[in-house]
C-alpha cells in the first residue's frame, strides 16, 4: 500500500490519535530468521521481498517522523535495548 496510504488509513481509524512513541527494532533478514518459532503466522511466512517492503517502510516513517518513531538495533542484548527505550521514555 504504501506508507502515505497506511498513515492515511491509521488516521482514519484512528481519529488522528498516533502513539507519543514507537520503537521499531530493526534487524537483519538473516538474524530475523533465525530467531522465527517453529509455527509461524500469516505474516512471518510472507517471503523476503515483503519484509523488505515493511522494513523499508518502518525506517521511512522513522525518518518522516524522527521525534517520534525510533529505531533500534534488535541485534543489541535486551538490556541494551531496555536501557535505551527507558531513557527515550523518561524524555516524553
Amino acid at each position: 500500500l504504501g506508507v502515505e496510504a497506511v498513515l492515511a488509513l491509521n488516521s482514519a481509524v484512528t481519529g488522528g490519535l498516533l502513539p507519543a512513541r514507537t520503537f521499531v527494532l530493526a534487524l537483519g533478514a538473516a538474524e530475523a530468521r533465525g530467531r522465527q518459532g517453529e509455527y509461524l503466522d500469516r505474516i512471518e511466512r510472507e517471503d523476503e521481498d515483503f519484509r523488505s517492503v515493511v522494513a523499508n517502510g518502518y525506517r521511512e516513517l522513522a525518518v518522516l517522523f524522527p521525534e517520534r518513531v525510533s529505531l533500534l538495533d534488535a541485534a543489541e542484548p535486551p538490556e541494551a535495548i531496555a536501557e535505551q527505550v527507558r531513557e527515550q521514555v523518561r524524555t516524553v
